[in-house]
């Protein structure tokens, strides 16, 4: 017996969901003018998976030497509302020094 994959709607989808989802071109446009340079920068860092990446519900975290990178849903995203739009993104916030 084949298992039965489970398909969310939109308004019920996780940060993970809406991770997964997301496209090189979408994440530069999220990312702004510079979008495609922070992303080939991000590259260059070796980051321990087991140790510097958390994902706890809707939080989404990356610890570096310098800054922490977190992604987390705004709350308006996780509610069935007109602001859950395709174009709606995570909220990304980043603390410490400089990152990229």
């Amino acid at each position: 017996m084949t298992p039965r994959t489970t398909i969310s709607t939109r308004n019920a989808l996780t940060l993970q969901d809406r991770l997964s989802r997301l496209t090189y071109l979408r994440a530069c446009k999220l990312l702004g003018e510079e979008g495609k340079r922070l992303i080939q920068l991000g590259g260059t860092y070796e980051i321990d998976i087991d140790e510097q990446v958390t994902m706890d519900g809707d939080v989404f975290r990356v610890r570096l030497p310098e800054c922490v990178a977190t992604i987390a849903l705004a709350a308006h995203a996780t509610q069935h509302s007109a602001a859950i739009a395709p174009r709606a993104a995570p909220r990304v916030s980043m603390w410490g020094r400089r990152c990229l």
